[in-house]
């Protein structure tokens, strides 16, 4: 009789257990779903957007961009998404965008320093210091000029300006000020023109940092020597030369 009574029991103990699985899994499932509600409620609806901006990009405009209004949900808000939106504008160098609970949203952005004048004879542009154009630009005399070789050539399109544009971003602002004009030959190879100075031969936009700074040392050298130098070359930027004045 006992074996009897163990064997028939069996059943009954599984079929016990799997309805305690169904219930727990229904219960998880209940409870998800009332998060997934809390969640899409009002309570994280963005109340308030904090701008942190530049001078070039208005408030208003930064908030347009990223698509954030009141009413946004701030829990389920993809910040990435919303940096990648807003750096999309050319004056924004970097964005970041923070949710805050339960209801603000802060942005911050770092505008694009704009270091130079692009034209080629037709249209001008405004570059900033990491080659981005800003759009179209009026001629501004405190800005270097970059001056762009004749639209197309044998060997293909003319370079654009985006290399000159790094090169002069990368000088100081005291040698930037300088700097009268770059112009921009069909090679790729770049010539400053110095307010007061050398004829420079800058060679292809690369080391533009060295490059820089060894203009920086052969002008100061030849101001501390009371030397006019009339042209420089830069293109091996460890090894400059210079044609000094008889």
């Amino acid at each position: 009789m006992a074996i009897s009574i163990s064997l028939r029991a069996e059943p009954s103990r599984r079929l016990t257990g799997a309805r305690a699985w169904i219930v727990a899994a229904a219960a998880l499932l209940v409870l998800v779903a009332l998060g997934v509600c809390a969640s899409l409620s009002p309570l994280f609806a963005a109340r308030r957007v904090e701008v942190r901006a530049g001078t070039h990009v208005p408030r208003a405009r930064i908030v347009e961009l990223s698509g954030v209004s009141r009413g946004t949900n701030v829990l389920w808000l993809d910040e990435v998404t919303v940096e990648r939106r807003l750096e999309a504008e050319p004056w924004i160098a970097r964005a970041e965008v923070v949710a805050e609970f339960p209801s603000t949203v802060r942005i911050s952005v770092i505008e694009r320093t704009p270091v130079a004048v692009a034209s080629d004879g037709v249209h001008a542009s405004l570059m900033a210091s990491d080659g981005t154009s800003l759009g179209v630009a009026k001629r501004d005399p405190t800005m270097p000029t970059i001056r762009l070789a004749a639209r197309g050539s044998v060997d293909g399109p003319a370079p654009g300006p985006e290399g000159a544009a790094r090169a002069v971003g990368a000088m100081t602002p005291a040698l930037r000020d300088r700097v009268n004009r770059v112009l921009v030959r069909l090679d790729g190879s770049l010539e400053f023109r110095i307010e007061d100075g050398p004829v420079v031969r800058y060679g292809v936009p690369s080391d533009v940092a060295a490059k820089a700074r060894a203009i920086s040392r052969m002008l100061a050298w030849a101001d501390a020597q009371g030397e006019r130098i009339l042209r420089l070359t830069v293109t091996a930027p460890r090894a400059p030369a210079a044609t000094l004045a008889q």
